[in-house]
């Protein structure tokens, strides 16, 4: 008995160093230029943006993450909302996946060389393939 106790405390236990991000008005330092080249690129008209940023796939450069909350890129209400996940690649930054989410919370666990994201209350990984987008967890 006294080995199931921590056992099933291990599998109850939230996940190590889960990381939610935080959507702020303000470009992380960790994607500066993002937001100029989303200029030069147009934005959503009357869209207000949120941006967060994670290293996704390990290499020391972090992805960004970008809320895009206007009814149309909205999914029912205005909190669950397209996030649009993007990485640099050269002069220009190439989309990696864009769920409805009210929160995303970046885990410790990895799929195809790229950690698997908490979506509200599922969890999508990235798919194999140079350029696949993130998708729900099989």
């Amino acid at each position: 008995m006294k080995a199931v106790v921590p056992l099933l405390a291990a599998l109850l236990a939230p996940p190590a160093l889960a990381q939610e991000i935080v959507f702020t008005p303000e470009e992380p330092a960790g994607i500066a230029g993002y937001s100029a080249w989303q200029d030069a690129q147009g934005r959503v008209p009357g869209a207000t943006y949120g941006y967060g940023a994670a290293d996704l796939d390990g290499d020391g450069v972090d992805e960004a993450l970008v809320k895009i909350t206007e009814p149309t890129w909205c999914n029912g209400d205005m909190e669950h909302c397209r996030v649009v996940i993007v990485r640099q690649e050269g002069e220009t930054w190439e989309t990696y996946g864009y769920p409805y989410a009210k929160t995303v919370t970046v885990l410790e666990t990895v799929t195809n060389g790229w950690k698997d994201l908490q979506i509200d209350d599922h969890v999508e990984v990235k798919g194999e393939g140079q350029g696949i987008h993130y998708m729900l967890k099989p």
